[in-house]
């Protein structure tokens, strides 16, 4: 026993024996392996005891990744150092490794039958049982004759991560400085960021975390990153600077740990470097002054720790779940996820699935429910603040983007369009992405490899999350923190050989040369580029304003016209202003301007309104407009008062939560209903009222009847129905006529409206089908309605559908009296329209009908005159108020613009009675008429 003890304490650098004894004899095989397996079996329990008691502190060195555990190249060390066991490895929990391979059922690996060490494999397993514990195995591998540890991130034997030589360092630092270089030569700030620098500097001085220091709103989405800068602002004094500085840092450290730390071996390393170095929208949103860096470094430290510990998740032998992840692993699991939810709450999807993973492998007690509650101490913190501060539990961010009663279809489409703008633009990036994705969930059917699926079942999720919202208008934003999560994944992976590696390599450079605005273009020949879905280069938007490279001593950054803008408003001393670029504007122009955000990031009642649409416009992601009542810049101050009377309530009960007292009972009641939806009813009787108008305008471009329903210039009608909101409710400015064209097959309500009440409506039905095209209907408003005043008109589809679309809507206002001579003055074809001396009705004139006024009877043959050549003109001639007859003059499709001259025969009827007025008006066209001259022939 002495002497086995002795050979247990020696290391596995001890010298193989030599000699014939160490080779055992042919002619003594059996003769000595039976001895052998005698000799054990009279050991008894008092050896497997001492064995047993010999595991734990195996264990523990093997943890720490010891190179001397259990491993042997000696063949006597192959039959006495090993941890035996029996046959059954559930009484002792060991593995016995005996060199007999017949004698016992135990699995055993003689030395003495690989003599030639060609290919000599010895395993031995440690396990150990404490306090009901099951602790992971750790295998280790005897490779050619040399031992080697597999632990740590391992899944395969001679892990390159255990070599921690300066090799390998020198590789991570060269890696880290070669795309720090691409990082650094693109560094820039965004405009959005400045939003988040607007309320630190209110914060600073005395405002509180505010956007605008009448209201608490919340127009940040990242805390976590607002914290951080504003402490580096406090040491350094510039929001540019601090944001800049910050995310350098940040991006060099994740680098290091992501090269140093994870990557396998210095091929792994080239590897990862080039996808990062060559990928834009990781490079763009490395700094941008947004959250993505430090998201970034999370999510890093969040997988490093994750996949180091799950490699102790193989249960063995064993149908239960194994427990090695302590209270205090998953403690630092959760707390690294809820530090990076509260630096974007989104990215929960990226850490969730790991998490999930992690939790259903632990033994929940009471004893993990305390370290769960204080890991989520500080983002439990920011909610009850939030809650209490601002009375939203969410910013005010995700009510402006997601409350905008949107189609979920459209949003699909759009968020689509987000992934295809990155494919043209940086192929590198969607490639690699799907790529890696696809691979992580081959992976999830591995038992080995599961942990791996998880993270990209994440992944995969929030790629769809992306597709779900519509994506951003800000090309590889959202798209950053998947690449830096894929790399990871990546550079766990294992790479054969340097040639199946060379591929790779190749294809990254092939698609860095495909891509048509790639990183190492630095932006120098940037065209503006957006494509028709609204999403575009914003680097390069700003990159001469705020990028670093164009930063020079004494030169003030950012150089930017907005920032100029603000400091104009500033000096003018503005006390409220409607901007919709509000993040370098607002940040100069100081906490005295109050600013009016249409796309509602910053305003409090407008972001719980739905977006308005233009007629034939594509929306854009990130740009919500939102319609501003003409009465609320002056309500936001304190200066009025909104007249509907539904929208007054809602924004008196909004003004309560975002500028009363913290703590009365009245405000929390307010939050109570607001987040209940006890006022829902307020807004949806206002959107169903007053939403959805346009202007006279927007809604004033009419085409001709029978006219195809494609393309731009029509709006698709919702069950919210659309229309036009009138100048003013005056009965002596209409005349009680309107035109409306919709698409056919459908039943129609037109409805009257003085504010928000309904005052009466008009129903029709539009015959035939959809595709014959545009059906105008030309109706009468009832005169009571017309002597009440209405201040708006709206038409509903009885049924909305895909194939209900509003084309215009006109309400005519009384004739503009005009005298005929003051259009003796002869036009040429090809005036311009615009030109001087024309008649112009419709667009900002207001005026659809021309009244000319004759100095006398005629009875005129012809008439000669000049007119906009797109549109159709109808003539109508009068007896005093008796109509005598009308003509039609249809446009000139060959006119390639300006004024066309037209004769005409004057109809017959009223050359016999004669006429002393014509009226004239367009019937379809753009919207916009003008009349040159018009002349009698004959008279």
């Amino acid at each position: 026993m002495g002497k086995k003890n002795k050979k247990k304490a020696e290391t596995p650098q001890s010298k193989p024996p030599q000699g014939k004894a160490a080779q055992g004899k042919t002619a003594q095989g059996k003769a000595a392996q039976g001895k052998a397996a005698q000799g054990k079996a009279a050991q008894g329990k008092a050896a497997q005891g001492k064995a047993a008691q010999g595991k734990a502190p195996s264990l523990r060195r093997a943890e720490r990744g010891s190179a001397g555990v259990s491993m042997a190249a000696d063949a006597s060390m192959v039959t006495d150092t090993s941890m035996a066991a029996d046959a059954s490895m559930a009484t002792d929990a060991s593995m016995a490794t005996d060199a007999s391979m017949a004698t016992d059922a135990s699995m055993a690996t003689d030395a003495s039958m690989a003599t030639d060490a060609s290919v000599r494999v010895g395993v031995s397993v440690a396990t150990a049982s404490v306090g009901g514990r099951c602790a992971g195995a750790l295998p280790s591998f005897v490779v050619g004759g040399k031992a080697v540890q597999e632990g740590g991130f391992s899944w395969y034997p001679g892990h390159p991560m255990q070599e921690g030589g300066w090799k390998k360092a020198a590789a991570a630092f060269w890696a880290m400085a070669f795309v720090m270089i691409w990082v650094v030569s693109n560094a820039w700030i965004c405009d959005d960021a400045f939003i988040t620098f607007r309320t630190i500097d209110n914060w600073f001085h005395g405002y509180g975390l505010r956007w605008n220091p009448l209201e608490r709103v919340q127009s940040y989405t990242h805390p976590l990153w607002m914290f951080l800068v504003a402490g580096v602002h406090w040491v350094v004094g510039h929001l540019y600077w601090s944001a800049m500085g910050l995310s350098l840092v940040l991006t060099a450290l994740m680098l290091w740990l992501l090269f140093r730390h994870i990557a396998r071996s210095t091929l792994h390393i080239l590897i990862g470097a080039l996808v990062l170095g060559f990928s834009r929208a990781y490079v763009d949103f490395a700094t941008s002054g947004l959250e993505n860096p430090l998201a970034h470094l999370l999510l890093v430290v969040f997988l490093l720790l994750f996949f180091r510990w799950v490699e102790d998740l193989r249960p063995v032998q064993s149908s239960e779940p194994s427990t090695i992840f302590s209270p205090f692993r998953v403690g630092v699991l959760v707390g690294i996820a809820c530090l990076g939810v509260l630096n974007r709450t989104d990215h929960a999807l990226l850490f969730g699935f790991p998490l999930l993973y992690v939790l259903w492998h632990t033994r929940w007690n009471v004893c993990l429910l305390g370290v769960l509650f204080l890991a989520a101490l500080p983002l439990l913190a920011w909610e009850a603040f939030s809650l209490i501060y601002y009375g939203l539990w969410v910013p005010n961010t995700a009510y402006a983007k997601l409350s905008t009663g949107l189609p979920l279809y459209e949003k699909i489409v759009q968020g689509s369009y987000y992934f295809f703008y990155s494919l043209q633009k940086d192929a590198l990036t969607v490639v690699f992405l799907f790529g890696m994705m696809g691979w992580s969930l081959f992976r999830f059917w591995s038992k080995e490899r599961r942990a791996v699926g998880w993270v990209g079942g994440g992944a995969l999720c929030y790629a769809a999350y992306i597709v779900w919202i519509g994506g951003d208008f800000m090309a590889g934003r959202f798209l950053s923190a998947l690449v830096v999560v894929m790399v990871v994944v990546m550079l766990q992976e294992r790479v054969h050989a340097v040639a199946h590696a060379l591929p790779i390599v190749f294809f990254v450079m092939l698609l860095q040369v495909y891509a048509h605005n790639p990183t190492t273009r630095n932006n120098k020949g940037w065209d503006g580029h957006q494509n028709n879905a609204g999403v575009s280069d914003e680097r390069g938007f700003y990159f001469h304003g705020t990028g670093l490279v164009y930063a020079r001593p004494g030169k003030v950054m950012p150089d930017h016209h907005w920032r100029l803008r603000g400091l104009k408003a500033r000096e003018d001393k503005i006390r409220v202003t409607t901007e919709g670029s509000i993040g370098m504007f607002g940040l100069y122009a100081g906490p005295d301007v109050h600013i009016i955000d249409p796309l509602a990031l910053g305003d409090p009642l407008l972001a719980h309104l739905p977006m308005q649409r233009e007629p034939g416009v594509a929306w854009r992601p990130g740009h919500y407009i939102r319609v501003i009542p003409p009465e609320y810049p002056k309500a936001a101050v304190g200066e009025g008062v909104l007249q509907d009377p539904d929208l007054r309530r809602y924004y008196e009960m909004i003004q309560l939560i975002t500028r009363g007292p913290l703590f009365t009972w009245a405000r929390w009641q307010a939050i109570w209903g607001l987040h209940t939806g006890r006022y829902r009813s307020w807004l949806e009787r206002y959107r169903k009222h007053s939403y959805h108008l346009y202007s006279e305008k927007e809604m004033g471009r009419a085409l001709r009847p029978n006219a195809p329903i494609q393309g731009t210039g029509y709006l698709r009608l919702s069950s919210d129905g659309a229309g036009v909101r009138l100048q003013q409710p005056s009965a002596t400015l209409y005349s009680g006529l309107f035109s409306v064209g919709v698409s056919r097959g459908a039943a129609y309500r037109v409805v009257f409206f003085r504010s928000s009440q309904k005052i009466g409506e008009v129903s029709f039905q539009a015959p035939g089908s959809f595709q014959e095209g545009l059906y105008v209907y030309h109706g009468q408003i009832p005169s009571a309605l017309v002597s009440l005043g209405i201040s708006a008109v709206k038409v509903f589809p009885e049924k909305a559908s895909r194939k209900t679309y509003l084309n215009h809507l006109i309400v005519w206002r009384h004739p503009l009296k005009m005298e005929s001579h003051r259009l003796v003055q002869r036009r040429w074809e090809g005036t311009p329209w615009n030109a001087r001396g024309n008649l112009i009705l419709g667009g900002d004139s207001g005026y659809r009908v021309l009244d000319i006024a004759l100095p006398r009877l005629s009875s005129a043959p012809s008439l000669h005159f000049s007119a906009d050549g797109n549109d159709d003109i109808e003539l109508v001639f009068f007896f005093g108020r008796k109509e005598v007859g009308r003509t039609v003059q249809g446009a000139n499709p060959s006119t390639r613009g300006g004024l066309q001259v037209y004769t005409l025969d004057v109809p017959m009827n009223a050359r016999r009675s004669r006429f002393n007025r014509i009226v004239v008006r367009p019937l379809a066209g753009d919207g916009v008429f003008s009349l040159g001259h018009l002349a009698l022939i004959g008279q």
